[in-house]
């Protein structure tokens, strides 16, 4: 999907907003994200789209049975659980890690709940503008935020630290929390694209980095938001790994690249090693997300290649290469925090929006002859303390910016 298309979409959806009174708007922010970005791919499918409209049929019908509570609050301080970067958070802040739970029991509220799904399932058919396709594919989510709003029961939380504020039943959540003064703190794991990652819902942002910062301000709708100089919160962990190089190169594929692009890349590490007579060992690490066989294809081409995907900590690999390499993947700006050879490689920059590598300050091969020159040692890349000072504010003390925050409240 082209950033054209999803900046049209947000248009579009932003204009259909401005029509809405104060709390239809509320109520419907929830699907801002989804339909101008998500969606785009997703309801070219007919299957996909009749299974979300499965999907909303039967939450219709559960909505005078279910419940929704938050699951796991021992303190006032929280967490809400997204995976196991929050585990980790919650035991090194000793803060609760808190999910929402739906619980089936009857729900006084059911019909306030219908009246509401009927009025706003009103309200976004009415609009000519909209995407039909993208309304039905995204109408159970609606219920998901509606009956967390309405349902859930929030007792002792005084802060609230929350990851992924898009979603729509933590959305829900931040809009319960602020309407009753509760401070919600939105921080980021990743990195942030400078198009679809633009309004932030809590009242404050733990921006990890200048980079994260400059793109939120650009938009209008964040113009009451409260910034904190961060980090990345699960990043301080990086300084225990010291570079100890073993004679290794480590290229991390990407998921959503094209896999022959990645192929070409690593086929031309491979041709540098063995023209120049470097005795390297070659490793890809293959993404989480990807299945590993689609790049069996590539022992084909040389046995000198390693493959590997979940059978080794990334951080360890890291540790022990000499140089490492990513079109924009994360781990280059976390190895940069272990080795100072961590690079962006990518020959399509000019026709590449997904980040912004000016803003990043990681430096970008762009053709085999630069990669060549890396590797040979004739190129001398951004020194790794003046990275980490642009690119991760308080590296490595932000657990310690986080929790004066949280003791402070």
């Amino acid at each position: 999907m082209s950033s054209d298309n999803i900046l049209k979409n947000f248009k579009v959806y932003d204009d259909f907003l401005s029509k809405c009174n104060t709390v239809d708007k509320k109520n419907l922010l929830s699907l801002k994200m989804m339909y101008s970005i998500h969606m785009e791919n997703n309801t070219l499918n007919n299957i996909f789209v009749a299974k979300q409209l499965f999907r909303f049929i039967l939450k219709l019908l559960m909505i005078p049975f279910v419940k929704t509570t938050i699951n796991g609050i021992e303190n006032k301080n929280a967490i809400l659980s997204e995976g196991d970067i929050e585990k980790d958070l919650s035991e090194r802040l000793n803060i609760s890690l808190i999910d929402i739970k739906k619980r089936v029991t009857f729900n006084i509220k059911f019909f306030k709940i219908y009246k509401k799904v009927y009025k706003l399932v009103i309200i976004l058919f009415n609009e000519n503008s909209l995407k039909k396709r993208h309304i039905l594919s995204l109408l159970h989510r609606l219920i998901d935020y509606l009956i967390v709003y309405h349902t859930v029961e929030i007792n002792n939380i005084k802060l609230l630290l929350i990851e992924n504020d898009r979603l729509p039943s933590n959305l829900a959540l931040i809009h319960r929390l602020n309407e009753k003064n509760i401070k919600t703190v939105k921080y980021d794991n990743w990195l942030i694209g400078p198009i679809n990652h633009n309004d932030i819902y809590c009242k404050y942002y733990f921006y990890p980095s200048f980079y994260h910062r400059d793109i939120i301000e650009k938009f209008s709708s964040n113009k009451n938001l409260t910034y904190i100089k961060g980090g990345f919160l699960n990043w301080d962990r990086l300084k225990k790994y010291v570079a100890q190089p073993k004679k290794k190169i480590i290229y991390f594929t990407q998921f959503g690249i094209d896999i022959l692009t990645h192929i070409k890349h690593i086929q031309d590490i491979q041709d540098i090693i063995k023209s120049q007579n470097l005795e390297y060992e070659l490793i890809v690490k293959i993404h989480p997300r990807e299945n590993i066989q689609k790049y069996k294809t590539i022992l084909t081409v040389n046995k000198n290649i390693k493959l590997l995907d979940r059978d080794k900590d990334s951080y360890t690999l890291i540790s022990e290469a000499n140089f490492c390499f990513s079109i924009f993947s994360t781990i280059s700006l976390e190895a940069k925090h272990i080795m100072n050879n961590s690079y962006f490689l990518n020959y399509k920059v000019d026709e590449f929006d997904i980040v912004d590598y000016s803003k990043l300050n990681l430096d970008v091969i762009v053709d085999k002859k630069m990669l060549e020159n890396v590797l040979i040692g004739n190129y001398k890349p951004i020194e790794q303390n003046k990275f980490i000072e642009i690119n991760n504010c308080l590296f490595p003390k932000t657990i310690t910016k986080i929790k004066e925050l949280i003791a402070y409240e």
